[in-house]
């Protein structure tokens, strides 16, 4: 293993060395400056990639996996709040239903009991309606009754006033005082 890394040092040593060589040397360089250059290129690369690799890529690997580790995490934690807000989501659209039923019913039962009270006052307009209609024909007739009772009385008082008035001035004391007479003796007769 020392041996490949001696004989890895030393190609790359002259690898490297070989640009400033190829600006001294006119010829096979010179001709070939381009290609080494970037064979040089390419072998720096991997050089650097494999120290990278060599001291860097366990801290590498390991950043990776930790960020590996926490967005797995992250998106387990999206999973479980995703599966509560849906489980929430269903509890709020099933109140929502139980609500929407709800109203449903007590919109019906209220229309069900106006309706009951609208009839109910109805028949009960309709009862002291007819009772008020009852009563006003009652207390007409009785105002009727009471009204030709006094017109009789008037016109009795009235008739016997005027009789009395004419009797008056058709009798004179002498028709009086026979007319006594006769009713005295109609009196003794029926004894």
């Amino acid at each position: 293993m020392k041996r490949q890394v001696v004989w890895l040092a030393a190609g790359l040593t002259a690898i490297l060395a070989s640009p400033a060589l190829a600006a001294e040397e006119e010829s096979f360089f010179k001709e070939y400056s381009l290609a080494i250059k970037t064979i040089v290129a390419v072998i720096n690369f991997v050089i650097f990639a494999w120290i990278l690799l060599h001291y860097a890529g366990p801290k590498i690997k390991e950043y990776f996996a930790a960020y590996a580790n926490e967005y797995q995490a992250k998106v387990a934690e999206a999973a479980k709040v995703l599966a509560e807000a849906n489980a929430l989501h269903a509890q709020w659209a099933e109140r929502s239903a139980r609500f929407a039923e709800e109203s449903a019913r007590l919109k019906t039962a209220a229309v069900q009991l106006a309706e009951a009270q609208a009839r109910d006052l109805l028949a009960a307009a309709r009862q002291t309606a007819d009772r008020i209609v009852h009563e006003a024909q009652r207390t007409a007739e009785a105002e009727l009754l009471r009204a030709k009772e006094d017109l009789r009385g008037e016109l009795v008082d009235e008739l016997l006033a005027k009789t009395t008035d004419k009797l008056r001035e058709r009798l004179t004391p002498s028709h009086q005082h026979v007319l006594i007479e006769e009713a005295i003796k109609k009196l003794e007769a029926s004894r």
